[in-house]
């Protein structure tokens, strides 16, 4: 079974942060095959102590880890840093992808583990805190790259509205998205449909091409990683659940102008 890593990005997120629903996830699964990062980036409201107490409470030191950015950075900067915090201090369990391992039990909090083998997972991603894609996509995900696209070792999520789907979406936001990724193929020739929804996974090896460096962009840094790890590796899926959740504090109107500088970083930084 591949052991999998899902970083999930926090920014004062205390009054809307459903960890019941993590929770209920993660018992139904057959196998703990899959740990939870909450990387919380300089929260003000006490998101990080909120999840450390939910954790200690219900005893899931094994498969659930805080990392406290030390001041906010972003989406790109909380996510990147969490992934290297990952692979020096998550101690090793039984996986494909590792040949040292401890007990459950002795898989504590960061404090406790020591010198331990850090973990390296088959698959690395991240997961927007809302749960507005719902985690059960996680293994359709990567049962659709398995049966469809097994030579692709990345999958972005797509919120494609098509019979039998819920995508559940503003029109505002759904019509500036479209916007925003025809600007962005017109820029970059990406060719993405949907590069901006919040729910990727990719091979170890992907990630460490994905996040071998600090991103240049804060906001659109999912197409940064298109970039470094090449199209030609990734599928999209088409989504069966998204629903948008509200108090989102991205307003992709007011930052309109801050996005297309963005976009013209990337393209002079990659030679797109």
């Amino acid at each position: 079974m591949s052991q999998i890593l899902l970083i999930i990005p926090c920014y004062n997120e205390a009054s809307r942060l459903n960890l019941e629903l993590f929770k209920t996830y993660h018992d139904r699964l057959d196998t703990k095959n899959i740990d939870f990062v909450f990387a919380n980036d300089g929260s003000k409201d006490g998101t990080s102590e909120l999840i450390r107490s939910y954790i200690s409470k219900h005893r899931l030191q094994a498969n659930w880890f805080v990392f406290d950015n030390p001041k906010n950075t972003g989406k790109a900067g909380v996510i990147y840093n969490a992934y290297h915090w990952s692979k020096k201090h998550i101690p090793s369990i039984n996986s494909t992808a590792n040949t040292v391992a401890v007990d459950f039990q002795k898989r504590m909090t960061i404090e406790n583990v020591g010198n331990v083998v850090p973990t390296l997972y088959d698959w690395y991603g991240y997961w927007d805190a809302d749960l507005a894609t719902p985690l059960f996509e996680i293994q359709n995900m990567i049962r659709f790259r398995e049966l469809f696209y097994a030579r692709k070792e990345v999958v972005f999520a797509s919120r494609i509205l098509r019979m039998g789907s819920q995508i559940v979406r503003k029109p505002t936001r759904h019509y500036l998205g479209r916007l925003f990724a025809t600007v962005a193929d017109l820029m970059l020739n990406i060719g993405s449909y949907d590069s901006q929804c919040g729910a990727k996974i990719m091979s170890r090896y992907m990630a460490e091409k994905a996040f071998a460096e600090p991103f240049i962009s804060g906001w659109i840094f999912d197409i940064e990683i298109m970039l470094r790890v090449g199209e030609n590796n990734i599928t999209e899926y088409p989504l069966v659940e998204w629903v948008d959740v509200p108090g989102s504090k991205v307003k992709i109107y007011r930052e309109a102008f801050r996005i297309l500088k963005e976009l013209f970083l990337i393209k002079r930084k990659y030679n797109r």
